[in-house]
């Protein structure tokens, strides 16, 4: 059964705060990254606190990582028999770095994730909180977050989740990502198709 989590809210720096202002007139939210998309991911032992603080950076070279398609998981079969696409292995925490070219006038960046333990979001290398499963929540809890500013050109997003318990049966994620982008945006003469950027 889908279960809604409650979610910890924005945490930036001040120098990095952007202006906050109301949709303009006409804004649609527009799906950047659908579910089931493939993603630059990695894997790292441990927990999220083992993952280097690093691979959240803009400048970070991620050409190196994997292209997997979401849902990433694994599962025993017995208990949460799962749809993953991209084996994510037990006792290891997930990075997947994401880049999206917004025009300018962006706002509102909404993250869905489908999750079964605590999984983080980063914006151009700052943290944007974070939420956290629990229970059994076979095969996954759905957190809606959704960052209120302006963004404009390439922005990097990295999602991060750890595997549920020492002893879970079972890893799960995929991701939704979508903005508010103004009516403009979706003329091919003048913006262009929203895309994602691989570095």
């Amino acid at each position: 059964m889908m279960k809604r989590l409650l979610c910890s809210g924005l945490v930036l720096p001040a120098a990095a705060m952007l202006l906050v202002a109301v949709s303009p007139a006409g804004a649609e939210e527009t799906v950047l990254v659908p579910f089931g998309s493939t993603v630059r991911y990695a894997t790292f032992a441990g927990g999220q606190g083992d993952v280097p603080e690093e691979v959240n950076g803009v400048g970070y070279d991620d050409s190196g990582w994997a292209l997997g398609t979401a849902p990433f998981g694994w599962s025993d079969e017995v208990y949460c028999p799962l749809d993953a696409v991209t084996p994510w292995p037990l006792g290891t925490t997930i990075v997947a770095r994401v880049w999206v070219d917004l025009p300018p006038g962006s706002r509102d960046l909404r993250f869905q994730r489908r999750m079964i333990s605590y999984s983080g979001i980063s914006i151009n290398g700052y943290g944007f909180g974070s939420c956290s499963g629990g229970g059994s929540p076979c095969p996954w809890w759905l957190c809606d977050q959704t960052a209120p500013y302006e963004y404009s050109g390439p922005t990097l997003i990295v999602v991060t989740q750890e595997t549920y318990s020492w002893n879970a049966t079972w890893n799960y994620m995929d991701f939704q990502i979508s903005a508010d982008v103004p009516p403009t945006a979706t003329d091919r003469g003048t913006w262009g198709t929203l895309k994602v950027l691989y570095r």
